[in-house]
């Protein structure tokens, strides 16, 4: 692939977003917001519903052709699952809903800081956490919605199985490559994005920050070109 197909993602305590700025930038194609955390995180929304639809606009024409959005959601290991994603797919209706144009749900799936609460999950109760989860998310939007998981350090610390659950990895990985997910039963196929920064560390020639947005996450699409990824991970309507 020539150019590669890059997208950041964004969370309300990063800084000031220039959506018409990044819109305007081709070597970009979308944007992956947070829109919730547990079972409530007022700040979180309250941001996420003011950028949503801004994100979109900031695009403009290119938004639904080389330009996506995406909402995702952080798991809390100790709420309850199924509350979570109604909660989410709530969030996301006040917002504005989905659109053609828009990732598929994203689930946020990882241990956080030693001191948090999520990183004394056991594999079982992460496991079924997701389960009740993507089994609500299925329930309202039909059950062969395809849900993308963000992910990496479950599976290295404690060898947890989702993609029975989940249909694609979105794989967080700082390093000069991505490597393989193939033990913990994602093959090449299914991992579909690689973060390979947090735009600090950075050891690819991919860049570590995006016009409008400063340095940030970033991620590259793994898929054969943007059309693949428009007919596999976005919604049509």
């Amino acid at each position: 692939m020539a150019n590669p197909v890059l997208i950041p993602d964004r969370y309300w305590r990063d800084g000031a977003n220039d959506w018409k700025t990044f819109g305007a930038s081709s070597e970009f194609n979308g944007a992956i917001l947070k829109a919730t955390e547990g079972v409530s995180l007022p700040a979180c929304e309250e941001w996420f519903i003011d950028n949503w639809d801004a994100a979109m606009e900031g695009a403009a024409s290119r938004y639904g052709g080389d330009f996506f959005r995406g909402a995702y959601h952080y798991l809390e290991f100790f709420d309850d699952g199924a509350e979570q994603a109604t909660h989410y797919l709530d969030i996301v209706d006040n917002a504005g809903g989905w659109q053609g144009g828009d990732f598929w749900p994203i689930v946020d799936v990882e241990r956080g800081s030693v001191k948090g609460r999520n990183f004394a999950a056991d594999a079982d109760r992460i496991r079924t956490c997701v389960a009740a989860f993507v089994s609500v998310i299925r329930g309202r939007l039909g059950p062969d919605t395809p849900i993308v998981l963000y992910a990496a350090g479950v599976f290295r610390d404690l060898g947890v199985q989702l993609s029975d659950l989940c249909t694609y990895l979105w794989a967080a990985r700082y390093g000069h490559d991505v490597g393989s997910f193939e033990k913990y039963g994602w093959p090449d196929d299914r991992m579909v994005l690689w973060q390979y920064t947090d735009g600090v560390h950075n050891y690819t020639a991919y860049p570590s920050a995006a016009p409008g947005l400063g340095a940030t996450d970033l991620s590259v699409y793994r898929g054969a070109d943007i059309d693949v990824l428009q007919s596999t991970l976005i919604r049509s309507t």
